[in-house]
């Protein structure tokens, strides 16, 4: 996450004036801090403490600020990709949150680490909801905040009673709705929005997690392992080692998906892939708070990039709607692409990621 620095110093002039007129004050400063430090060097972030432990049965680490003082807790849960907790801005951002006075737990979610979505994810974010509100540090309550697909999966964890009464609030930044219309969104190009259809053109690598997501129904057995190595590879940008890799495949259809994914031809395999998507919807469902925003008691936030074309703010828009009177603030900015921050931004723009952030520390 970066900003320009001039941009930031706008954003921070404003906020001064903000200061004096809102009676969260406190909270507008800790935010602008915040952002301020995001846009800063790396060396100019300020000093927290790390320990790296294991909660609710897996990999995970502790932030804190150096100095001792904090305010409130954070469980931050990252998005789909393979370094998982170790993920350099998913750090970053814990760091900067531990650094505006925050007691942050980041645990890894092993599936959405290995690109896939499942069950496992939810189950992760409850119990590490409650080992973070249970440190005597959190005051017994913290809150949850996560990125693209952990973020829907958030909302869910959230939407149980159990897990929402240890929670201040929960947030999904960049994340899902219904799982199955963003999936089908990768095959179709087209968004499916509260005020009617668009086009839209879909970033290749939603459409690389489906077919990773559903190698058992696509190809052999014996040519699963091959492939789907070759397609996390891709995922990585290991675009030399994918080819290696696919090279191990024995049969022809394995050979002829990955010949479609390096001639970016993969919507080919629409028609196959709608009907996996058709058979497992039941599944999709499951995986998706939607029908379930009503049951989430803390205050929720919603926060999308205007022109994400991995998961498209109208999953936002979906999710407010069912939100209705419920205590919520939802916010669909220019400054975010997918779950970060566009290296040039409109100072409205910046006042009211401010604000938002505000809102939610």
């Amino acid at each position: 996450m970066r900003w320009k620095s001039r941009s930031a110093a706008v954003a921070l002039l404003l906020l001064a004036v903000f200061a004096l007129v809102e009676p969260h004050a406190l909270r507008f400063a800790r935010a602008g801090a915040l952002l301020a430090h995001l846009s800063a060097p790396a060396d100019q972030s300020p000093g927290v403490q790390e320990r790296a432990t294991v909660a609710a049965g897996a990999r995970a680490r502790w932030y804190w600020p150096r100095d001792g003082r904090i305010t409130g807790s954070v469980v931050l849960a990252h998005g789909v990709h393979h370094k998982g907790i170790d993920e350099p801005r998913l750090q970053r951002f814990a760091r900067e949150l531990a650094g505006a006075g925050q007691l942050v737990l980041t645990p890894e979610l092993s599936d959405i680490a290995s690109y896939r979505i499942t069950q496992g994810g939810v189950d992760v974010l409850k119990q590490a909801v409650h080992v973070a509100a249970d440190d005597p540090r959190s005051g017994g309550k913290t809150g949850l905040i996560g990125m693209s697909f952990a973020g829907g999966l958030s909302l869910l964890a959230a939407s149980d009673a159990s897990v929402g009464a240890r929670l201040h609030f929960v947030t999904s930044v960049g994340g899902h709705h219904d799982l199955g219309r963003v999936l089908r969104f990768f095959l179709s190009d087209t968004v499916h929005a509260p005020s009617g259809k668009k086009p839209f053109e879909a970033h290749e690598y939603g459409l690389v997690v489906l077919v990773n997501q559903h190698l058992e129904a696509l190809v052999a057995k014996q040519d699963r392992p091959c492939l789907g190595a070759a397609l996390q590879s891709w995922l990585k940008e290991e675009r030399e080692r994918a080819v290696t890799l696919a090279s191990q495949c024995s049969t022809a259809e394995a050979r002829r998906i990955f010949a479609l994914l390096q001639a970016g031809k993969l919507k080919q395999l629409a028609p196959a892939l709608g009907g996996l998507l058709l058979a497992h919807d039941a599944e999709l469902a499951q995986l998706s708070p939607k029908g379930r925003m009503g049951d989430i008691r803390p205050p929720v936030y919603l926060l999308h990039g205007a022109h994400d074309n991995v998961i498209p703010p109208s999953e936002t828009e979906w999710a407010e709607r069912e939100l209705q009177g419920a205590r919520h603030s939802a916010l669909v900015t220019p400054l975010l692409g997918h779950v970060e921050v566009e290296p040039s931004a409109q100072w409205l723009d910046q006042v009211a990621l401010v604000s938002f952030m505000a809102r939610m520390l």
